[in-house]
């Protein structure tokens, strides 16, 4: 779709950023007749691969992190929420300080 996607065969990650095609227009699963057989599998496995992860990892957020917000259909970070990934190995863990526009949605343990 040469009219949504100039230079479509090129590879420019970027061009994500600036357009917001729909679920007929995305190449990746599509939809209607032409949809992607495996998109319940990919999605399965991303969900899996994830519990996975998060079973024998902890996340931590850097010290003074800021989770603001914005409302679309769903909820979801304004920015970017960096987070590290350490090995569990049981014991007690503290929780990490953070502000921001989240805190006037959940209430935290002091």
């Amino acid at each position: 779709m040469p009219e949504l996607y100039l230079e479509g065969d090129l590879f420019r990650p970027e061009r994500w950023f600036t357009i917001a095609p729909n679920a007929f227009e995305f190449p990746v699963f599509s939809a209607g007749p032409h949809s992607c057989p495996g998109y319940w599998f990919g999605s399965t496995a991303v969900k899996v691969a994830l519990a996975a992860i998060l079973t024998r990892y902890r996340m931590n957020l850097p010290v003074d992190a800021r989770i603001d917000y914005r409302v679309q259909p769903t909820m979801r970070p304004l920015a970017g929420i960096p987070v590290f990934l350490t090995l569990q190995h049981g014991g007690t863990h503290s929780a990490t300080p953070i502000s921001g526009k989240i805190r006037d949605l959940v209430s935290f343990p002091h």
